[in-house]
């Protein structure tokens, strides 16, 4: 039996116990950062996760920044655009979680699909609250969880200060009526807009009443370019990037896929087991393990904004100017080391412009310690002439977009050229019916000659076959003797035909003029065009690439002005094919990744023109300064051009192959052939003049 003593002992433990609860309740929500709440507190049970036991944020270091932006100072948006099995859910996972046992609150959780959003709740929600023992006791303990618990068996989980609920994004209803501290969207690119409008205004829409505490997540695999809506967010965000150290120079960079290395052999195979990153700075070719240390390492990944601003009259991009003030994620104070990040400078007044309001965060598969360089060079052999493996490849191994349209041409990135890059060939495609090359003239200084050679076929397939940079001043004779003696080269089909180059356009407008017209003017019997790009206004446009009349001659050379801004409009065309087929550009693998950024350096502006008219011209893109890789390209289709306008190639019917190499004499000029003149005599009588005009 219960004595008067026992029952005033349970009546102070009660009254101890609310005044705690009661105490705990007006108390702040917690500052602790979601990375140390998830090493702390999170479990890891078999049913979802492979390696069980304590979660350590250090396992999937990139998943540290965008845990930690969901409670850094002035951050009302974390967005992250990231490949498949990186970071996103289960950042998603971390920031309920944390909110749940610290600063509790309405969330909502929205997913593209009903099928997603219970698997989300009952694969993924669930068992991380069952499997933590603090966020078990949130709820009220294991009991509390039980099916039959109406505020555990509903779609809407209640607990003490808040809820949480995971739906749907494609239905009106789900949307309507409610309202959150925190708004998640978990694969915002595959979601299909609900009749209410676009989801991201929605879930901002969710949070107005808790501002300035809302947050909004959005996650997503990107998908097709131009229709992307992960992408789209992340471009409106600071654009942050992952940067870690090399192992050997100490430079930091973010992975990049234009610096992975995939090598062939002499015949044109890959080898997988040679696949390796490259650094950007030192050339230090990165082992496996080295990268698998760096993006498992506490604090070994640097988050910097990366998003170009325009500051000081003008426009800067921190991956070229390198310009970054670390300061503490959680205090915004200076300072180096870990969890800090590194806010974008302007060069000149060591402000930090950029908007921290939307905290972007990308990531790619290099960043996943499970894979290896191994996987992903047999992942990319494997997409060869598929384009679903390769759409699959660019969006969920490299966190690109896929480019589908033509519309999209010229905002090409060189990680989708080079992703696409076949194995080298031994010999010339049997469909390649006629080669040119286009020759770029560098000045004193940087004292080379540049050129490309590109095989055609009828209808404008091409196949870049060589690329070669002449080292040596053109102001002396050197350089141009081995130019000549390479443009004499044959190239040899799978038929066994042998090729000579048709034709070659070489630039007389910029650097050493004479000496390239000098070059130009004894050998114009095989085709050697100088040309120099027209004088075309801002937006306009000749009708024509290269011209059918001259009428310019320099040191007894004719000059050909060509429509520079009309060969690079052809180019974008080739660019936007991405199936073999008229008008593709097919590369080999073993082109440097400069060439591809090169070749990419320019893009088309757009202007207006007056009376309604708009027009384009071309323009290098911000932060680029070489292009000869473009220049040789267009070059090489004005060469294509000229043999049309000359009458040795039509449209319609090109020859089965080039004409027969012209003869040469020992200096590698021109052999005169005299041939007898044709008189063709009037049909008409002397006395008969034909009509006014014809």
């Amino acid at each position: 039996m219960m004595s008067i003593v026992d029952l005033d002992l349970k009546r102070q433990q009660l009254i101890n116990r609310l005044a705690e609860k009661r105490k705990s309740t007006f108390l702040p929500p917690s500052r602790m950062p979601v990375d140390e709440w998830a090493d702390t507190y999170r479990i890891l049970p078999s049913e979802t996760s492979a390696i069980t036991g304590q979660w350590r944020t250090s396992a999937f270091e990139v998943a540290r920044g965008p845990m930690r932006a969901a409670t850094e100072p002035g951050v009302r948006q974390v967005t992250g655009m990231a490949s498949a099995q990186i970071f996103k859910t289960s950042m998603i996972e971390c920031v309920v979680g944390h909110r749940m046992q610290l600063a509790p609150c309405p969330i909502l959780i929205y997913t593209a699909g009903d099928d997603s959003a219970k698997k989300l709740d009952s694969a993924k929600l669930e068992p991380m609250i069952r499997a933590c023992p603090t966020l078990k006791k949130v709820f009220g303990g294991e009991k509390a969880l039980d099916k039959q618990n109406p505020d555990f068996a509903q779609k809407k989980k209640r607990f003490p200060g808040g809820s949480y609920e995971v739906m749907t994004s494609e239905s009106g209803p789900n949307w309507r009526m409610r309202t959150a501290g925190i708004v998640a969207l978990d694969e915002l690119s595959g979601m299909t807009h609900p009749p209410d409008g676009d989801p991201v205004t929605l879930g901002k829409d969710r949070c107005k009443n808790f501002q300035p505490n809302d947050l909004l997540i959005t996650t997503s695999t990107p998908l097709v370019e131009g229709h992307c809506a992960i992408s789209h967010e992340y471009s409106h965000s600071d654009q942050r990037k992952p940067f870690v150290p090399c192992p050997c120079c100490g430079e930091y960079d973010y992975f990049r896929w234009e610096n992975f290395d995939r090598p062939f052999d002499d015949n044109g195979q890959p080898v997988i087991k040679a696949a390796a990153y490259v650094c950007s700075k030192c050339d230090h070719r990165w082992t496996n393990a080295e990268r698998v240390i760096a993006v498992t390492t506490k604090g070994a990944i640097s988050w910097r904004q990366c998003k170009t601003f325009h500051c000081c009259g003008e426009t800067q991009d921190p991956e070229d100017t390198r310009k970054w003030l670390f300061v503490d994620d959680q205090t915004l104070e200076p300072r180096t080391g870990e969890n800090t990040i590194g806010l974008a400078q302007c060069k000149h007044c060591n402000e930090t412009p950029l908007d921290r309001t939307n905290a972007g965060f990308w990531g790619w598969e290099l960043y996943n310690p499970l894979t290896s360089f191994e996987d992903l060079m047999r992942g990319w052999v494997g997409i060869k002439g598929n384009k679903s493996k390769t759409k699959a490849f660019h969006n969920n191994r490299l966190a690109r977009t896929f480019r589908e349209t033509v519309e999209a041409a010229a905002v090409v990135d060189p990680a989708h050229l080079s992703a696409r890059a076949e194995p080298p060939w031994m010999h010339l495609p049997d469909k390649v019916k006629f080669i040119t090359a286009g020759v770029d003239v560098q000045s004193a200084e940087d004292g080379r000659i540049e050129l490309e050679v590109v095989g055609w076929t009828d209808d404008e397939e091409s196949w870049s076959l060589d690329y070669q940079v002449f080292e040596g001043n053109p102001s002396e004779d050197d350089v141009w003797r081995a130019l000549d003696e390479y443009l004499l080269q044959c190239w040899e089909r799978e038929d066994g035909k042998s090729m000579p180059i048709s034709a070659v356009c070489i630039d007389t407008g910029g650097h050493f003029a004479a000496q390239a017209a000098n070059f130009c003017a004894p050998r114009q019997k095989r085709r050697i065009f100088a040309i120099k790009g027209a004088n075309e206004r801002k937006g306009t446009r000749l009708h024509y690439i290269f011209p059918a009349v001259v009428k310019t001659t320099r040191l007894g050379c004719p000059i050909h002005s060509i429509s520079s801004n009309g060969a690079k409009d052809r180019l974008e065309q080739h660019l936007s094919k991405t199936d073999p087929g008229p008008g593709y550009m097919h590369i080999p693998a073993n082109r440097d990744k400069k060439w591809y950024t090169q070749l990419l350096s320019e893009h088309r502006k757009f202007v207006e023109l007056g009376g309604g008219r708009t027009g384009s011209y071309w323009d290098k893109r911000p932060g680029h300064v070489r292009n000869e890789a473009i220049d040789c390209r267009a070059y090489a289709i004005a060469a294509m051009e000229g043999l049309r306008v000359k009458g040795f190639i039509s449209k319609r019917n090109a020859p089965g192959f080039a004409a027969p190499k012209p003869k040469v004499d020992e200096k590698g000029n021109d052999v005169p052939v005299v041939t007898k003149k044709k008189v063709r005599r009037s049909r008409t009588s002397s006395t008969h003049q034909a009509p006014s005009g014809w």
